[in-house]
């Protein structure tokens, strides 16, 4: 589970995603256009160093959904610069590093191993002056293995595939389409910018699991990553 500071913010998270988009041939997005929140949902780091977090934001004024995953370090990510967002001042952490998740390989390997073994996001706790309190404005995320059809995998079906997980320290993502890829070991890993119908095909090669999710007012699963063997 997650634990969120009540925080000052320096840039502010939606802030520096608005500007860090125009640069950014995939998105469209305008220099000085702003963005709102649509929803949110995050991932555990195992060694308890890096922060990770997806934002599902939208254009004011325009229906599409643009999926952005941020990693927040206490230290720059080395030789990771072209990915970095911004350095983010936090009241209670001091200065955060802010890079695009699809270079991070804590993020890479978290998103992939919960599309392996059918994992989902986690659950959120703000902390307040009245204790902690549960986010209930998350999105749901979940894993769905497609080689057999089934939501996750057994334990002793999802150890080997864990193994399987391999990133290199500084990932190589390339966007085409909205579709940001990196080489994942066996299979590319498909980062999908502009979440598509859960149905949606692969441009190329067998889709071996997907990430699906569901937000407020959005009931029906969409795909926002999956697995493709090449």
């Amino acid at each position: 589970m997650a634990h969120l500071y009540d925080a000052e913010l320096s840039p502010g998270k939606l802030e520096a995603i608005a500007a860090w988009l125009p640069g950014q041939a995939w998105s469209g997005a305008a220099t000085g256009a702003e963005v709102e929140r649509v929803s949110s949902y995050r991932f555990d780091d195992p060694a308890g160093e890096v922060a990770i977090e997806v934002h599902l934001v939208r254009v004011p004024g325009t229906e599409e959904i643009l999926q952005i995953p941020v990693t927040y370090r206490g230290a720059p990510l080395e030789n990771a610069e072209p990915h970095l967002i911004t350095e983010m001042s936090h009241s209670v952490l001091g200065t955060r590093w802010v890079y695009d998740g699809a270079a991070d390989p804590v993020f890479l390997g978290e998103l992939e191993r919960a599309i392996r073994t059918g994992g989902t996001n986690v659950q959120e706790f703000m902390s307040t002056d009245d204790g902690e309190v549960e986010r209930t404005d998350i999105a749901s995320v979940q894993g769905v293995n497609d080689r057999d059809g089934s939501h996750g995998l057994s334990a002793e079906a999802a150890h080997p595939l864990a193994e399987t997980l391999s990133f290199d320290p500084n990932p190589s993502p390339t966007t085409l389409a909205g579709t940001t890829m990196v080489r994942a070991g066996d299979a590319d890993l498909e980062i999908l910018r502009f979440p598509r119908a859960a149905d949606s095909e692969a441009s190329s090669g067998t889709v071996l699991g997907r990430l699906l999710g569901t937000w407020k007012v959005q009931d029906d699963p969409v795909l926002l990553a999956r697995l493709v063997a090449h």
